[in-house]
């Protein structure tokens, strides 16, 4: 299973989790609930399970609202990530390109050079005669 599948598999769940949490909070009785610390003993719940009942219907819409908040962030960062590894792509595609017509262009000097058949190694080499010619060049220039 690739991460993308997990991200949409676990996107599902918490989708599924977030709308039954939100079905239940919007067939309960409207809150904010209180808890008047009487007991809940006699129906089988503690002081601290009636507390966390009362709580929960504060905080548990609160956290169905953050989930699906940084869902979304996500969803946003992914598809970010997405079109600038689409755009690195492109950029690598243009440089490539531009590093054969260089080459290409290097090729026609080499055969217009005087005769000077000069084969380029590297970008670098071609940089450092296309100095030298623009250095020639000025040097002639110059009564």
């Amino acid at each position: 299973m690739t991460e993308q599948d997990r991200d949409t598999l676990n996107r599902k769940l918490a989708e599924k989790m977030g709308q039954s949490v939100t079905n239940w909070c919007e067939k309960a009785t409207p809150g904010p609930w209180h808890y008047d610390g009487r007991p809940w003993e006699e129906n089988g719940l503690t002081n601290a399970d009636a507390r966390f009942i009362a709580e929960s219907r504060i905080l548990l819409p609160r956290a169905v609202a953050e989930i699906k908040r940084l869902q979304n962030q996500r969803s946003e960062l992914f598809s970010a990530a997405n079109e600038m590894q689409q755009e690195i792509a492109s950029l690598k595609a243009a440089l490539e390109e531009s590093v054969k017509l260089q080459a290409h262009y290097a090729e026609l000097l080499n055969m217009h050079d005087g005769g000077k058949r000069i084969v380029f190694q590297s970008t670098d080499d071609w940089l450092a005669r296309m100095e030298r010619i623009k250095d020639a060049m000025e040097k002639e220039v110059k009564p």
